[in-house]
């Protein structure tokens, strides 16, 4: 009876285990392959082999200092019969059994996570293929995607983070994750029967508020531009100051904004959607002139002067800021024609791109090209009043005749179109068709807050001033400071 001291390995750590999965089964095959060797009675490195075995014999006795805790005892071994011919039936089966465990480890499943970026002129399609996926399946997951989201949204640079099943050398998709869009995400995932389903998910923007201090150095578009408030902010502050403030001779260098407004706030720390001026005080000079928002209990809103006065009136003085005043209204000599001609309206000399306002409340009646006007938009403001802008260099996107357009919405761009001279605005106002100084036109008085309004709107504008103070500083909760800017 051949009997022999069991070998032993030192076992490798849980870690290496993970790292290299495939590494340590091969690892654990050699050593259990001359484990069973010697279990069966095959001590080769005692000479007892047959012929063209001595590479083995070599390789094992390389190895033995790592496989063996301790030598086969003596005794043992010269009991040990010659063994020249195939390992014992014992010994196969041992074998058969490590090699069945062995590979039973290296399919264990292992969940992993990549992540891939889609790449500029790449499909969806495109980048899952160039991360190893089978066609068939990126195939199917464009498709899920598809049904839920307009591909054609995704841009370059776009992170995908793919999960993944890994059996061996095989690998499986789980799903996938990404977020397109500030407030979307879209995942997918696989499904029992192997089909892949996707999900668009739609998390509402928090709202919170702002509080921001600007320095009027150029014009206010430039200065709240550089101060980075959003840009419908500025249109509204131009439209609710349009009525008692001219943007060309009463702002200049050293006039101060002060603005509160509320914006939506997703999830990734963006801002996202339009934002709403709550509170705003434009300071010319020594003179203040504060406007608050307010919300009535039909849901229509409206700005107030802190009299309880509406600034909602009749037309915009000049639907266009920063801008000069090139031309009057009336009889001149015109500079092209060289003669004199009535001119119907007022000229603002401005830069070519800068926005043009809508004068008051409206629908647009023309939008195009307009003889010697150049691209032009006429707007009716009701049954005798309407406007019209000249010499554009092009529209807002998607303006088109019907719309129905707010007092200062952007409705177009500063340009040269037409018969012009440099880069203008042409800003006409008729009644019953005709045409009248833009600059006399007597606004209309909205109206105004009274009784029990009033005693509320007094004691809401101590509380919007105390927020804006305490927004500004940092220390309102759940709001957002934004630091007093310096607009060179």
């Amino acid at each position: 009876m051949t009997s022999s001291t069991p070998l032993s390995a030192p076992m490798p750590s849980p870690l290496l285990f993970r790292a290299r999965p495939i590494i340590q089964v091969q690892a654990l095959l050699v050593a259990g392959i001359m484990a069973i060797l010697v279990g069966g009675g095959l001590h080769l490195w005692q000479g007892h082999y047959g012929p063209g075995a001595d590479e083995a014999g070599a390789m094992i006795s390389a190895t033995e200092a790592d496989v063996v805790e301790r030598p086969v005892v003596a005794e043992a071994a010269d009991e040990a019969p010659a063994t020249t011919g195939a390992p014992t039936q014992t010994a196969l089966a041992g074998l058969r059994q490590l090699m069945d465990t062995a590979e039973a480890i290296s399919l264990r499943p292992e969940t992993v996570t990549r992540v891939v970026e889609i790449e500029a002129g790449d499909a969806l399609y495109d980048t899952l293929a160039a991360a190893g996926l089978d066609a068939a399946v990126a195939s199917q997951v464009q498709t899920a995607v598809r049904s839920v989201y307009d591909l054609r949204k995704l841009r370059a640079g776009q992170e995908i983070t793919l999960t993944i099943t890994r059996r061996g050398v095989e690998e499986t998709l789980d799903g996938l994750t990404l977020q397109p869009e500030a407030t979307v995400d879209l995942t997918v995932t696989r499904s029992a029967e192997g089909q892949y389903v996707a999900q668009r998910i739609i998390t509402p923007p928090e709202r919170r508020r702002f509080a921001q201090s600007v320095t009027i150095q150029g014009s206010l578009i430039a200065a709240a531009d550089k101060a980075g408030l959003p840009r419908n902010v500025v249109a509204n502050i131009v439209r609710m100051y349009s009525h008692q403030v001219d943007f060309q001779r009463d702002v200049k260098a050293g006039d101060r904004l002060d603005v509160l407004y509320e914006q939506g706030v997703a999830k990734n720390g963006s801002r996202v959607g339009e934002a709403t001026v709550i509170f705003a005080n434009l300071r010319l000079g020594r003179a203040t002139h504060p406007l608050y928002r307010v919300i009535f209990r039909d849901g229509s809103a409206d700005y107030f002067n802190e009299r309880g006065q509406t600034v909602r009136r009749g037309l915009l003085r000049t639907p266009i800021d920063g801008a000069r005043l090139t031309s009057g209204f009336g009889m001149r000599r015109h500079p092209i024609l060289g003669y004199s001609k009535m001119h119907t309206g007022v000229d603002f000399g401005a830069s070519i791109g800068t926005p043009i306002f809508a004068a008051g409340d409206g629908v647009v009646k023309e939008v195009g090209w307009k003889g010697a006007y150049g691209r032009a938009v006429v707007i009716r403001h009701n049954d005798k009043i309407s406007t019209l802008y000249a010499h554009q260099s092009r529209f807002a996107k998607g303006l088109k005749v019907g719309d129905r357009v707010k007092q200062g919405e952007v409705i177009g761009y500063v340009g040269n179109s037409g018969r012009s001279t440099g880069p203008h605005l042409h800003y006409e106002v008729r009644v019953n068709n005709k045409a009248v100084n833009p600059l006399k036109v007597s606004p209309n008085t909205g109206r105004s807050l009274n009784g029990t309004l009033l005693v509320e709107f007094r004691r809401g504008v101590d509380r919007i001033q105390r927020e804006f103070r305490l927004v500004l500083s940092g220390q309102q909760p759940g709001s957002a400071k934004v630091a007093a800017t310096e607009a060179p």
